[in-house]
């Protein structure tokens, strides 16, 4: 039997993407380049990472999908 957890987390653990623009607002139909695009964790995924450093023993449980993002 592996290592027992404090924490299971099952979820969907989702990526959250942000386009860094020059100017907000962007109003309809006009176009703007990202100067940067970053991506992080989101949805259930920060609550792993936060109780992780918080101390706790954590597992997730999740499903990868078979995309771009799937991959990372």
């Amino acid at each position: 039997m592996g290592d027992s957890v404090d924490l299971l987390v099952i979820s969907d653990c989702v990526l959250d993407i942000y386009y860094i623009v020059d100017k907000l607002p962007i109003s309809p139909g006009d176009i703007s380049i990202a100067r940067e695009v970053a991506v992080s964790p989101g949805g259930a995924c920060n609550v792993a990472i936060i109780a992780r450093k918080l101390g706790l023993r954590v597992s997730v449980v999740d499903r990868v999908g078979n995309d771009l993002f799937g991959d990372l």
